[in-house]
């Protein structure tokens, strides 16, 4: 086969782009998909999530009702921590809750949410 030829023959199923789903060719071809079984939520991590939204709303009605109650820079500091709350790295998590704590201790009205995220970290240490 010259060159030519054999850049241009069809050598099979030819992809160009993303391909979404199973792709047969040939007259006895046959095409299987298997789907991975969707793993049920850990509720321990729905948990986590929750306790960071409550205590993220906390922390905007707090800054909304009163913006000296937490220093903009502590505010920041708070949202950037709260975006790393991951329980497969417990020894950033760890150091997240060290930080919002030394960032919110002081803050009386967020303790409770603040209390509850502690709690629902607490399972990974």
């Amino acid at each position: 086969m010259s060159e030519e030829q054999h850049s241009t023959a069809n050598h099979g199923i030819q992809v160009n782009g993303t391909v979404n789903g199973i792709v047969q060719n040939g007259a006895n071809a046959r095409a299987v998909y298997h789907a991975a079984p969707v793993a049920e939520a850990d509720p321990r991590q729905e948990e986590l999530r929750a306790a960071v939204e409550a205590l993220r709303a906390e922390l905007r009605a707090l800054r909304a009702a009163d913006p000296a109650a937490l220093p903009a820079e502590h505010a920041q500091v708070v949202e950037e921590e709260l975006d790393t709350v991951d329980p497969a790295e417990p020894g950033r998590l760890r150091r997240t809750l060290l930080t919002l704590t030394g960032a919110l201790g002081s803050v009386a009205g967020l303790a409770e949410s603040l209390e509850r995220l502690r709690q629902a970290a607490s399972v990974w240490f």
